[in-house]
C-alpha cells in the first residue's frame, strides 16, 4: 500500500490483491440498496462488518479523517477494480427502474467506507430518497447546475449549503469514469481572505437559495440569511455556499463585495481530479467546496457513473423529521437555517 499526503488532501492506493479479494467476494451480498428500507439496514450491517477486513492502514486514516483530526478537506482511495463488463449500461438517469446492474458490490464497498465516518442518511426531496444515489448525465439537465447536469460548469458548492442538517462528509464512489470530467476541490482555508472580508463573511448577510435539484426556486433571495464561514468548536474555518445561488442582503455593499473577493478567488486554490474507475473521493462538507468541470456525454451507456452517499456523525439530530423512513428525512420538513 502506498500513501500520498498534503496537509488538505490525502491519497491512500488500495492494496491490490486486498482490493481484488473484496471485489470477488467479501463484498458480495443479497441485498439492494434500493428495493425497500430494511433490505438497505441488512446490506448496512453487511458492509459494516466488511469493515473488519479493512487493511489497518485504511481503517485508521478513514478513523482519523472522519474524527477531523487530521487536517484534510478531502480522502482519496484508490484501486478498487470494478470490472465494466458486469455493471451493464450506465443508466440513463438516476432513478431505480434505469439501474441495469443487478450486483451491489461497489454499493457495499461505498457503505462499507461510510460506515467508519458515521451514519448514511438521505433528504426525500432528492433522488426520491435513495441513501445510494447514482449520479448519471441525464440529456434534459445537461445544462444545468445539477449533478445531473453536463456541459456546462458545475459551480462551486457544498452540498445542501442553505440546509442546518446537511451532510458533514458526501463520499462519491466512480463507478465508470470520462477523462474529460474533472472533479475541482477546495479547501476553505486556502481561499485567500482578507481580515475584514472574514469578518464580515462569518456574519448572516448573506442569502443562500435552495436549488432547484431540491425543490427550491434557484434564486438565491428566496433563501434564508446565512452567514458563508464560520468555526468549529476547535476553531477550524468552516463553509457553506452554493456560489450559483448566493447573494448578499439587498444594500448591503460591503458584504456583495467581500462575497465578490472570495468568490473570484477560489479558483486560485483549486486542485483537479480525475476520477477513475474505482476511486472513492471523500469531501468534508463543512471545509471543502467542490465543482465538476464541463463534459460531453454520448448516452451510448459508457458515460460517467459515480455512486453517492450523504454521511452525518450525528443521525438522533434529524430524528424529528424522519417520521416515515428510518434514514431519510422528511419531504415537506423545513430545514432552512
Amino acid at each position: 500500500m502506498t500513501s500520498v499526503g498534503t496537509q488538505h488532501q490525502f491519497t491512500i492506493d488500495l492494496p491490490a490483491p486486498w482490493a481484488r479479494e473484496m471485489m470477488d467476494g467479501l463484498l458480495a451480498a443479497p441485498f439492494s440498496p434500493y428495493r425497500s428500507d430494511a433490505e438497505l439496514e441488512r446490506l448496512w450491517e453487511h458492509a459494516k462488518r466488511c469493515v473488519e477486513d479493512f487493511p489497518d492502514e485504511v481503517r485508521s486514516e478513514l478513523i482519523r479523517f472522519g474524527s477531523r483530526l487530521s487536517g484534510r478537506g478531502a480522502l482519496l482511495l484508490r484501486g478498487l477494480p470494478i470490472a465494466d463488463a458486469t455493471l451493464g449500461p450506465t443508466p440513463a438517469d438516476w432513478t431505480v427502474e434505469a439501474l441495469a446492474k443487478r450486483t451491489w458490490e461497489t454499493e457495499t464497498f461505498l457503505l462499507a467506507v461510510a460506515s467508519v465516518l458515521g451514519e448514511v442518511f438521505a433528504f426525500a426531496r432528492q433522488h426520491d430518497g435513495n441513501v445510494v444515489q447514482n449520479v448519471v448525465p441525464i440529456s434534459a439537465d445537461a445544462y444545468t447546475q445539477k449533478g445531473t447536469g453536463s456541459k456546462v460548469f458545475l459551480q462551486w458548492h457544498t452540498e445542501d449549503a442553505y440546509d442546518r442538517l446537511r451532510a458533514d462528509f458526501v463520499a462519491l464512489l466512480c463507478v465508470r469514469s470520462d477523462p474529460s470530467a474533472k472533479t475541482a476541490i477546495v479547501d476553505a482555508d486556502q481561499v485567500p481572505v482578507t481580515p475584514e472580508h472574514r469578518k464580515i463573511l462569518m456574519q448572516p448577510r448573506f442569502h443562500i437559495g435552495v436549488d432547484p435539484a431540491s425543490g427550491g426556486s434557484g434564486r438565491p433571495e428566496d433563501g434564508p440569511m446565512l452567514p458563508i464561514l464560520g468555526e468549529d468548536a476547535d476553531g477550524n474555518l468552516t463553509i457553506r455556499l452554493d456560489t450559483d445561488q448566493v447573494c448578499a442582503v439587498a444594500g448591503d455593499i460591503g458584504a456583495a463585495e467581500a462575497l465578490e473577493a472570495f468568490r473570484r478567488d477560489i479558483p486560485s486554490a483549486a486542485r483537479y481530479l480525475t476520477l477513475a474507475a474505482g476511486d472513492l473521493l471523500i469531501l468534508d462538507n463543512y471545509r471543502t467546496l467542490h465543482a465538476r468541470t464541463a463534459y460531453s456525454p454520448r448516452f451510448d451507456g459508457t458515460d460517467r457513473w459515480l455512486q453517492r452517499v450523504s454521511i452525518t456523525k450525528d443521525l438522533q439530530k434529524s430524528a424529528e423529521v424522519r417520521t416515515r423512513r428510518l434514514r431519510v428525512v422528511d419531504l415537506d420538513a423545513s430545514l432552512l437555517g
